[in-house]
């Protein structure tokens, strides 16, 4: 198996879910003010439902991640925290 064929996989989608709702749970923010939010700040349109499907499945695009991230006012991200977090997943896997 070659390292690209590692990018996309369930193991990486739960990290990614995992750590939206971490920080939509840290800054009390609900799918409904995130897309007010997203909206607001931005001017990108997600409706509650698409944003509760692309976070759940844990598959959204690097521009939306980021967007999420900067209107929940996330002020960094530990990159070794996400691999602590994919290490757990295949663990317990």
């Amino acid at each position: 198996m070659n390292e690209l064929s590692l990018v996309n996989t369930p193991q990486w989608a739960a990290v990614i879910k995992r750590l939206i709702r971490a920080e939509m749970t840290l800054h009390d923010v609900t799918y409904e003010e995130l897309s007010k939010r997203l909206e607001n700040q931005f001017g990108t349109i997600q409706t509650v439902n698409n944003l509760k499907a692309k976070i759940n499945k844990g598959v959204l695009g690097a521009q939306l991640f980021v967007q999420i991230l900067n209107v929940l006012g996330t002020e960094s991200l530990d990159v070794w925290r996400t691999r602590r977090l994919f290490e757990e997943i295949v663990n317990s896997d």
